[in-house]
């Protein structure tokens, strides 16, 4: 049954204008994902309830992720609210799936894999240069645009992955962290370290998610990507034709996002 929200939209102007807020009520339906046409612009966007943040602590964060600049940092539009008491709900940018989604389903070839991969480690590259940690990074709040495209959800939206080794870690380290467990999740095939089911790994996958999960002076995001570069993107075994196929994309991701080169 359809439901009335009060919607406070932010839309970034096309002519680099200020942004502007506009409150008006909806009907929006039970699923994930809304469209509606505002003026003349046709918006696709999803909505996605938020874990553990009241009202004004999500307003915050909503002002702080406005503030990051980076092509893979999923943005949101606005937020959804009947009261201060109720559950939030922030509307994003309309991607269709999820990473988790998309590597259990085996939607991702070898180069798009290592693409993804790229992605994840030029964001949290800027956002560790920006001294912002992400503290919850996992699959299931990575998102995949319709461009393939990796786009990281800066919001509490699943529970957090963690194990006793977890818990004495400064938040840089547990970001670090993380992405070992999430290297291991993504090259697995969807499996993660605690599990029991056996895993072999390149050796130099190995080292990287050995340095991530068990090192006690982890290697920075800066060091990891510099390594897979060097490597030539070769955590997992790739023909010399999805070598150069990765190359290209990554070059033209570079082109594209001068921000990430800054990073």
């Amino acid at each position: 049954e359809a439901r009335k929200l009060y919607w406070l939209i932010r839309l970034m102007l096309e002519t680099n204008q200020k942004s502007s807020h506009i409150s008006e009520e909806f009907d929006i339906k039970s699923d994930e994902v809304i469209e509606f046409k505002l003026g003349s612009k046709n918006i696709k966007t999803m909505k996605i309830q938020i874990l553990n943040q009241n009202f004004h602590q999500l307003f915050a964060l909503y002002e702080k992720n406005q503030n990051l600049n980076h092509p893979n940092i999923l943005k949101s539009n606005g937020f959804l609210f009947d009261d201060e008491k109720s559950p939030s709900i922030i509307v994003f940018e309309f991607c269709p799936i999820n990473l988790e989604q998309g590597i259990k389903n085996k939607m991702l070839s070898k180069v798009k894999l290592m693409y993804s991969i790229y992605q994840i480690l030029e964001t949290m590259k800027y956002l560790h240069s920006k001294q912002v940690t992400h503290i919850n990074l996992n699959p299931s709040n990575i998102f995949i645009n319709k461009d393939g495209l990796i786009k990281i959800c800066m919001f509490d939206i699943s529970p957090p992955m963690s194990t006793d080794d977890h818990k004495n870690l400064n938040d840089k380290e547990s970001d670090i962290y993380s992405f070992g467990v999430l290297i291991y999740f993504l090259l697995s095939g969807g499996e993660f370290p605690w599990s029991n089911t056996p895993v072999t790994f390149s050796s130099i996958a190995q080292k990287m998610i050995n340095e991530c999960l068990g090192s006690a002076n982890k290697m920075s995001f800066v060091v990891i990507s510099s390594i897979l570069m060097i490597e030539n993107y070769n955590l997992i075994s790739l023909s010399q034709q999805e070598i150069h196929e990765i190359s290209e994309i990554v070059n033209k991701y570079k082109s594209q996002n001068p921000v990430s080169n800054n990073s």
